[in-house]
């Protein structure tokens, strides 16, 4: 049957899959592995985990390595399986390597996301391949010309970097709607509008909202010019986040406020 190479999902994002009908066998590879997939080079060049076709061994199967073997650690592998039935659903954790067969005909849906517990992953990722794409390039002023890197990095990782700070400012602006929301809420429960209820949103929020102050913070230190971006409004939303949390001198990049104003 038809089956997916072995890759880690986009910018290390969660994913989930559904089976609507047919049946899948999934071969999953915590990140303490990863190292063992890779190829003589330290890349990861492995389309098919179950055999290296340069060598006699097979993933948990060969009890010695092969010296001629592109992949001399795969035989040390141990992927866990999993057989995925009509109407289950699987959830794929950030940085797993996996690969996925059909073993009969197969209708799925699947999904990816990033948020507060794995967005980090997602930039540590775009910073390696945009240092992978500086590296690739021989002629100093090509790794000044900001532009061709950004191209390039869309090239190799689906975004460039001004898009994943769009992505990260979406996410942190959703945050922060949800978060005045509880916060209306309490207020009217307050004031016996609507009953109070324990909102645990509020305390994911909070941590949720701490957690993108400190990746923007650490993206316009990297990227400064994402500061000056009207379209982002990047230091007005880190503002707007402080005023919320009322969290003195969270960045040294913002305004710093009067200690009478918080």
């Amino acid at each position: 049957g038809s089956w997916t190479p072995l890759h880690a999902d986009v910018l290390r994002s969660f994913s989930w899959s559904t089976n609507i009908c047919g049946r899948k066998k999934w071969l999953l590879f915590p990140p303490d592995q990863t190292e063992l997939l890779q190829d003589t080079d330290g890349g990861m060049s492995l389309q098919d985990a179950r055999l290296d076709a340069s060598s006699t061994g097979s993933v948990g199967g060969a009890k010695q390595p092969n010296k001629k073997s592109k992949y001399p650690r795969l035989h040390l592998a141990r992927p866990i399986e999993v057989i995925q039935g009509p109407g289950e659903a699987l959830f794929v954790p950030s940085g797993w390597y996996h690969q996925v067969h059909n073993e009969a005909d197969t209708i799925s849906v699947n999904h990816n996301w990033l948020n507060g517990a794995n967005i980090q992953w997602g930039w540590r990722l775009m910073q390696d391949l945009q240092l992978e794409v500086l590296k690739g390039l021989i002629e100093p002023e090509e790794r000044e010309d900001d532009v061709l890197v950004q191209e390039l990095l869309q090239r190799k990782a689906g975004m460039d970097m001004f898009e994943f700070a769009r992505l990260v400012c979406s996410g942190a602006k959703h945050d922060l709607d949800i978060y005045i929301e509880v916060q209306h809420a309490e207020k009217d429960a307050s004031l016996g509008i609507c009953d109070a209820a324990p909102d645990i949103r509020k305390t994911v929020m909070v941590e949720m909202m701490k957690r993108a102050l400190m990746l923007m913070k650490s993206m316009a230190e990297v990227l400064p010019s994402i500061e000056e971006d009207s379209s982002l409004g990047w230091k007005a939303l880190m503002v707007s986040i402080v005023d919320e949390l009322q969290i003195r001198e969270i960045s040294p990049i913002l305004v710093k406020k009067p200690k009478t104003s918080i």
